[in-house]
């Protein structure tokens, strides 16, 4: 379910540095399974995410399958591909309650070249976009799959914890094997070891990563951290 709303009183959890595209646009809030955008559809808007977790799938026409391309979170920017024009080339849909601000691209296209600090803005969550798609795709290289799954929980608590060194990752185990592209029981196994180490606490809808430096320090040599 996806509906909109007036109320600002969220965007007072934002940084000020965000208004200047945020007060642009509107306020949609999307329900946990439901899809803000599809791929392929013609892309005429940006989000920035306000609250919750979306969940990021392209299409693989080999697997005729939607293959897990990572997250975004709270501050983040989805939908940049509105900016060059054209179709969607991913699918977004929320994991847990989502509010994000939809902008049509016309109007940040326009702030943009009126307003250096809007413009300045725009180029932040442009890095950061590109940053958080790095350390995504770097974590999916890793040909072992322990090497892909810590990876992949170094970069979500990156991009989840806000520099703190512990996170909650409100995914599932079957999303995290979809992201780690492996199986179930195979991940499992992963988890159980990091369980026993210390490093991570698993429930039924989200990992909670304990230590994130513990974490790159016992595995070190197979994992990388997220950008800043």
């Amino acid at each position: 379910m996806v509906t909109s709303t007036r109320d600002q009183s969220f965007l007072k959890e934002l940084p000020l540095s965000q208004l200047p595209l945020v007060e642009l646009g509107a306020t949609r809030v999307i329900e946990p399974g439901a899809a803000l955008w599809h791929e392929g559809v013609e892309a005429r808007s940006i989000g920035i995410v306000l609250s919750g977790v979306a969940f990021i799938t392209r299409f693989d026409p080999v697997g005729s399958i939607d293959t897990p391309t990572g997250v975004a979170a709270a501050g983040q920017l989805i939908g940049h591909d509105a900016l060059a024009g054209g179709r969607r080339t991913s699918t977004v849909s929320a994991r847990t309650r989502l509010r994000v601000c939809v902008i049509h691209v016309d109007r940040v296209l326009d702030v943009v070249q009126r307003t250096p600090r809007a413009a300045l803005l725009l180029t932040s969550l442009l890095a950061q976009h590109a940053a958080i798609a790095e350390g995504a795709a770097a974590a999916s290289r890793d040909p072992i799959v322990e090497g892909r799954v810590v990876r992949w929980l170094v970069h979500l608590a990156a991009q989840l914890g806000r520099g703190v060194d512990h996170a909650v990752i409100p995914l599932s185990q079957a999303d995290l094997a979809q992201l780690c592209a492996t199986r179930r029981p195979t991940l499992n196994v992963v988890l159980r070891s990091l369980v026993q180490a210390g490093a991570i606490d698993v429930s039924r809808s989200r990992i909670v990563v304990r230590d994130v430096a513990a974490l790159v320090d016992r595995y070190g040599e197979r994992t990388t951290r997220l950008a800043s």
